[in-house]
């Protein structure tokens, strides 16, 4: 006495199935690869890149800015990033440089601390070297570890490389003023 029912046997078909089941990963994966609003910051870093970073910095050098602390003393300046959680400039290049240290400052740069030490050159020459901490994270533009990109951005010159998880950009503080023989 029961009455019978029968299904359109179509949707038992396995290629029907198998591209329902393709369909629900497809989307299933576009909705992880997405970026949530809280990784945002990330996201833009890897597609504006160093460019972007390298234009603010020459940005805040052409602006004018203030040290937080004027010294010669480059251990004294050390304990000064140490003190404010920023990174320590640890370049190779930067060593010849060294004896040359005026002052530093910390600054934020996408929510990252950044260090920036500024150099005394002799005949009103004066350099910048900022330094990033890359925390495994890749930036669009930077150079590869031993290579050192030269540009110009806003008529200062610049050298940017990355050297043991570190970025670092090299700013020649007046236009005309070289920064390949600081390298």
């Amino acid at each position: 006495g029961r009455k019978m029912v029968s299904f359109d046997s179509r949707w038992k078909s396995p290629q029907l199935l198998a591209m329902a089941a393709m369909l629900v990963a497809l989307v299933s994966i576009t909705i992880v690869m997405l970026p949530s609003d809280n990784n945002s910051s990330s996201a833009l870093v890897a597609q504006e890149g160093f460019s972007e970073f390298r234009a603010e910095m020459v940005n805040i050098i052409q602006s004018g800015f203030e040290l937080d602390v004027r010294s010669g003393n480059t251990e004294e300046l050390d304990m000064w990033f140490m003190q404010h959680s920023s990174p320590l400039i640890d370049s190779e290049a930067a060593q010849g440089l060294a004896q040359h240290a005026m002052g530093c400052k910390t600054l934020q740069w996408d929510g990252k601390p950044v260090s920036l030490m500024c150099y005394r050159l002799g005949e009103g020459k004066v350099v910048h070297l900022f330094v990033m901490d890359l925390e495994n994270e890749a930036i669009g533009g930077l150079p590869l570890e031993e290579t050192k990109l030269l540009a110009q951005v806003n008529a200062l010159n610049t050298a940017s490389w990355q050297e043991e998880g570190k970025a670092y950009l090299l700013v020649a503080h007046n236009p005309g003023t070289k920064v390949t023989p600081y390298l």
